[in-house]
């Protein structure tokens, strides 16, 4: 084979790609895209309890509690604290707030059984000793945007069962932050977008919600109990169809999370997340896997031939490869955009390509780590 014909196919190959992915995320991200909020902001349930498991979380309760407990909700509310085996000042910390907020509740977890992951057991403990029938969850290095974020997030129930809500992290001027905010707005595209098309796969425990009847008709964490991590998106892949749930879209609803500082930190934190995902359902994981292969194989050859082209001095193909890119580049950034400041989160298009390159690299590396070392812990 000429190198003329070598290159005609890389191009067909990489052209061909390139609108496969484009097309498979215009279409999935379409819903998000020209999502319209109908939730009624003055409908919300006549009780909720709000839970955190902590473990030597002192620090970050100081700043969380006060937030959780002035929350602006026009009805009956509870804050529950699940200390889970805390070693820190936790215990007094939270002992002085019981006494000055009626409505915080501690469940304090000292022993957990063998075979259980710890972090499981003590939110089960702490959803049985709920009060009320709707409960939400965050964790306590996160912060709601505001004292109504509970009553923004528990309108969108309306008769569902659960209700999935979107949190960024917080912003800070450097690459690892971009690239943490970056993959956590990819992954909330992805997870609300297939919700809003009747097929929700996951959630994050930072922002979500659910009833107590859920969780104990189907049991719980049971079947996910040995598994670290997986008490958000396990649950929910497990329980979640269209009919019962709901997502929690816009500003009003977020609750920001303080990111990792450090890229040991961060990586130890999204192995332990991808790790979870291969207990999905099969469905899910095939729909995950098509998008993920596509988006690698089209970045992959695009950049890769580029280069080779530069090299070789193949300026013709050089310049097609470069049209190429940026029609990627501005498709989807665009809907990355949109979808950014539809969650009412900001993101800037321009760092996109940079972005999306180094998620596709990271992607390929940390699910390599998973398969081949499957050690992941919690805390």
């Amino acid at each position: 084979m000429e190198l003329n014909d070598i290159w005609i196919a890389t191009l067909w190959l990489a052209a061909a790609l390139t609108w496969l992915h484009l097309l498979l995320q215009g279409a999935w991200f379409s819903k998000l895209v020209f999502f319209k909020n109908s939730a009624q902001q003055n409908v919300v349930p006549e009780g909720v309890s709000v839970i955190v498991v902590a473990r030597n979380e002192h620090d970050n309760l100081v700043h969380l509690l006060p937030i959780l407990l002035e929350q602006n909700y026009p009805t009956r509310y509870e804050v529950i604290v699940a200390d889970d085996n805390s070693t820190d000042d936790t215990f007094w910390l939270l002992k002085t707030a019981s006494q000055a907020y009626e409505h915080l509740k501690v469940v304090t977890v000292k022993y957990t059984p063998p075979g259980i992951h710890p972090k499981k057991y003590a939110l089960t403990l702490a959803i049985k000793a709920a009060q009320y029938e709707h409960i939400v969850l965050t964790d306590a290095d996160c912060r709601p945007c505001s004292s109504n974020w509970l009553t923004a997030l528990t309108a969108h129930f309306n008769g569902k069962q659960i209700v999935l809500g979107y949190s960024p992290y917080k912003e800070q001027k450097s690459w690892l932050n971009r690239l943490i905010r970056y993959e956590t707005l990819y992954t909330g595209m992805q997870y609300l977008s297939a919700a809003l098309w009747g097929h929700p796969y996951m959630g994050v425990g930072r922002n979500l919600a659910y009833t107590k009847t859920l969780f104990l008709t189907n049991k719980g964490f049971n079947k996910f109990q040995r598994v670290i991590g997986g008490d958000d998106d396990l649950f929910i892949n497990m329980v979640a169809n269209a009919n019962n749930t709901a997502v929690a879209i816009g500003a009003p609803t977020l609750v920001y999370s303080i990111p990792k500082t450090t890229w040991r930190a961060w990586w130890q934190q999204k192995r332990r997340h991808l790790s979870v995902g291969r207990y999905y359902r099969l469905s899910h994981r095939l729909w995950l896997g098509i998008n993920v292969l596509t988006g690698f194989l089209s970045n992959g050859i695009l950049w890769g031939a580029l280069v080779t082209a530069l090299l070789l001095q193949q300026w013709l193909p050089a310049v097609i490869l470069a049209a190429l890119i940026a029609i990627r580049w501005g498709f989807l950034g665009t809907i990355t955009y949109i979808c950014a400041k539809q969650l009412g989160d900001r993101f800037n298009i321009a760092t996109w390509l940079l972005l999306d390159l180094a998620y596709t690299i990271y992607y390929l590396m940390a699910g390599l780590s998973v398969t081949v070392s499957k050690k992941v812990e919690w805390k």
